[in-house]
C-alpha cells in the first residue's frame, strides 16, 4: 500500500488463536496477548543488528492496536 510519495507500506499478520474458554476471560486474554506483543516489540527494538539494517535502508516500522484492545 502506498502511503505517500516516499513510502510503500508492507505488512504481515501474526495470528493468536485463543481457545473459546480462555477467550471468555477478557482480562486474561488481554494480559497474555499484550505480554506476547510486548516481547516481540522488545526483541525488534533491542536487536542492534536489525536496527542498523533498518536504518541503513531508511525503513521505518510501527505498530497498530491489537484487535483485542478494540
Amino acid at each position: 500500500m502506498t502511503i505517500n510519495d516516499d513510502y510503500i507500506r508492507h505488512t504481515f499478520t501474526i495470528l493468536f488463536d485463543v481457545p473459546t474458554d480462555a477467550a471468555a476471560n477478557h482480562e486474561m486474554t488481554r494480559d497474555v496477548l499484550n505480554a506476547a506483543v510486548s516481547r516481540i516489540t522488545e526483541l525488534i527494538e533491542t536487536d542492534a543488528r536489525l536496527q542498523a539494517l533498518l536504518q541503513q535502508h531508511g525503513i521505518e516500522y510501527g505498530w497498530e492496536e491489537g484487535s483485542w484492545e478494540r
